[in-house]
């Protein structure tokens, strides 16, 4: 792990009270999330008590990428093993979101960065990534949090049936698939990366 990893880790269970155990220069995240107590029955409830920074901010966080053009600041956390809700128990805690993909633009820059990164590759459904979008609610959205409110999911290129009504509530970008749009079950472990989102002011 390098110092910079194992300073922002740090400041996560400092400010956060996160409990990890590192071993073998790897992060394992226990789903103990201190001010976090949440479930996917009351989502938008509990997570009230764990938000971090709100609202639009300046500057990306140690960690976010910037891309100007969408406003927004991006953090690909990978090989970390969370259910979909812990892993917007991660990003509401540093003051982010889930990641909302909201045109075919922001799509293909996300799927060029993933590539580009190195921080996974196609072929596996392990390598795949949880993003913002749920029908929890009934419909498919991107679900809220310090950023910006839950707002509807307009653009949603699904892919091989994907999307359709069922038990497959949570929204991956699918590795096998290029990371094109895909559903899941919300509960699932098997998904190990996800991306969160901060907008910028």
């Amino acid at each position: 792990m390098t110092a910079l990893m194992t300073t922002l880790v740090i400041a996560i269970i400092v400010t956060f009270g996160i409990n990890v155990r590192v071993a073998n220069g790897k992060v394992n995240w226990y789903h103990e999330f201190s001010k976090c107590n949440t479930s996917l029955t009351n989502v938008k409830i509990e997570l009230a008590q764990c938000k971090g920074q709100q609202g639009p901010i300046k500057e990306c966080p140690l960690g976010f990428t910037k891309n100007e053009k969408f406003g927004s600041c991006y953090n690909f956390v990978t090989r970390q093993k969370m259910i979909w809700i812990h892993a917007l128990a991660f990003c509401t805690a540093l003051g982010a979101n889930l990641a909302a993909i909201e045109t075919q633009e922001e799509l293909t820059f996300i799927q060029e960065e993933i590539v580009r990164r190195g921080v996974a590759s196609p072929g596996s459904n392990a390598d795949s990534f949880y993003t913002g979008g749920t029908s929890i609610n009934g419909a498919w959205e991107w679900i809220g949090g310090p950023s910006w409110p839950t707002k509807p999911m307009e653009f949603a290129p699904w892919v091989n049936g994907q999307g359709a009504t069922g038990d497959q509530l949570c929204h991956t970008l699918w590795a096998p698939w290029g990371y094109l749009w895909g559903d899941i079950h919300c509960t699932s472990t098997y998904v190990t990366n996800f991306i969160c989102e901060i907008t910028l002011d």
